[in-house]
């Protein structure tokens, strides 16, 4: 097993989801007061390390983002692949799905938050941060969105990068 960059609790908590240094994405039950021994599934997933992982608000699906620049898409139960698309121009750090489900949010190093279509994989909308840097890929605190958040309402979509948290409304990216 490599070093975990992210995980996500299945929204009825009966499992895990983790993807790592290793480039591969794990599923794992409860098992007690704590995660199984073993994966109940383990795939090769990028090509390149797996960033960051999310499970979709109904649990049936995974999104994950890889050094490889790819977003991809999940089925949580046994984590087979259903698409996969390229995501942005540098490495994406941070993915997530809306709280009803309809979108699937990245940003990346390229200073770039795409909103998609959980359903098509259609890009809905680009924002630019400015937010970037020459230094891609060995410090992210220099370059681009290293993390991002919707709001509970999904109104508002926030972004970490190096020194500021912009925020912007999810409808319209302003």
């Amino acid at each position: 097993l490599g070093w975990i960059r992210g995980f996500d609790v299945h929204p009825s908590g009966e499992s895990i989801v983790t993807g790592g240094s290793d480039r591969h994405v794990r599923l794992w039950k409860w098992d007690g007061d704590r995660p199984a021994e073993s994966p109940v599934s383990d795939v090769a997933a990028h090509d390149g390390w797996v960033e960051s992982v999310a499970f979709s608000p109904d649990g049936t699906r995974v999104a994950t983002v890889g050094a490889d620049r790819q977003l991809k898409l999940w089925d949580a139960a046994r984590l087979t692949p259903i698409k996969a698309v390229p995501a942005h121009s540098a490495i994406p750090r941070d993915v997530a799905f809306s709280r009803d489900g309809k979108w699937i949010v990245t940003g990346g190093e390229d200073g770039v938050a795409i909103v998609w279509n959980a359903l098509t994989f259609e890009e809905v909308r680009r924002i630019e941060t400015g937010q970037t840097s020459d230094q891609q890929g060995q410090h992210p605190g220099l370059g681009g969105i290293i993390r991002l958040a919707l709001t509970h309402d999904d109104r508002w979509l926030v972004l970490a990068c190096a020194r500021v948290s912009p925020v912007y409304e999810l409808a319209t990216g302003m």
